[in-house]
């Protein structure tokens, strides 16, 4: 078996795996709401639906811990964005600063290390995977790092569902006001950082994080860097075009929001190849794989050009190996967060 065929055929295994037993809530969009996110005026300047509404948050953190890599401490506030689901309403995060920094990750250390948000993956069980492959390797190369705990995850799912279940299903609405909460919460955490010391700040984001970190960059003008790993120009392509939206497709036909235009349309706030990044084309990455099954390269393509080219970096894997073996993904990152 070729390389290319083993990516293509992991990306096929873990997509098996995730709509035969992980089918999700049957949910449907129940009325138009959609429609008022439509307007054109909202695409041209996204920032105002994503609007922070307010000075960095009044955050709880927690005292600090250790590893043998790093110092963290949990953060806790009030979301700037509610759901109807108040267990995603208290935005939670980690905040990794390198050992040498001292407790609290003194201002000297602050000053002189970029703080990297890292936006993780659709579906974490837990944050020890994203600590190990990326968070570790982070701060060893120079940077401290807050990673959030996506809406409608881990801690934040709804009592009754899995981490992410229902972040993306035939709900279209609950999909928007879910990755507005977390752009939104991106940007507190932005501002926190800021009001912290930090001169340097930007986003690296893969597969869902990666399209929040996209978003973000279309509304956070003050981001330094922003690194989208996994994810390309809309969520529309991934549930219209590929295995792994086969069950929310059923959904959505089942509530009349199958028709392309029609769920492109109702996505299109969200769809980052929809709208205009507001951070230089040089501050910006995309990496993508050139077999992956999950984010098409056609819709990484898409992306790229609708964002006037911005640097774009090719791997030979798929999804997956592509984010699962993120040595290559975090040595372009780095290059380019240092920069």
């Amino acid at each position: 078996m070729s390389w290319a065929a083993l990516c293509r055929a992991i990306d096929d295994l873990r997509v098996g795996y995730k709509i035969t037993f992980r089918r999700g809530r049957v949910l449907a969009t129940r009325d138009g709401r959609w429609r008022e996110w439509c307007d054109p005026a909202l695409l041209a300047d996204p920032s105002r639906f994503y609007a922070l509404n307010g000075p960095a948050p009044r955050v709880s953190l927690s005292a600090d811990r250790r590893q043998p890599w790093a110092e963290f401490s949990d953060l806790e506030f009030d979301s700037p964005r509610s759901l109807p689901f108040p267990e995603s309403n208290r935005a939670v995060a980690r905040w990794y600063r390198a050992p040498a920094a001292g407790s609290g990750g003194g201002s000297a250390g602050r000053r002189s290390r970029p703080l990297v948000l890292l936006g993780h993956g659709w579906a974490h069980q837990g944050l020890e995977v994203v600590e190990k492959i990326y968070a570790r390797r982070l701060v060893r190369g120079g940077c401290d790092v807050l990673l959030p705990v996506l809406p409608l995850h881990l801690g934040r799912a709804p009592r009754g569902t899995y981490s992410g279940e229902i972040l993306v299903s035939g709900d279209v609405a609950l999909t928007v006001e879910a990755l507005v909460q977390g752009v939104t919460e991106m940007r507190a955490l932005a501002a926190w950082g800021r009001a912290r010391g930090y001169a340097r700040i930007g986003v690296l984001g893969y597969s869902l994080g990666g399209l929040l970190a996209g978003l973000l960059a279309c509304v956070e003008p003050d981001l330094d860097f922003a690194v989208i790993a996994g994810a390309g120009a809309s969520l529309s392509s991934t549930i219209l075009d590929t295995r792994l939206g086969r069950n929310i497709r059923k959904d959505l036909a089942v509530c009349g929001m199958l028709e392309r235009g029609r769920l492109e349309e109702a996505w299109a706030i969200i769809s980052p190849g929809r709208l205009r990044p507001v951070v230089p084309p040089g501050r910006i990455l995309i990496l993508a794989g050139r077999h992956d099954r999950i984010m098409l390269p056609s819709s990484v393509e898409e992306l790229w050009r609708a964002w006037d080219h911005p640097p774009l970096a090719w791997f030979e894997r798929g999804h997956y190996t592509l984010l699962a073996l993120p040595g290559a993904v975090l040595r372009a990152s780095l290059a380019l967060i240092h920069t």
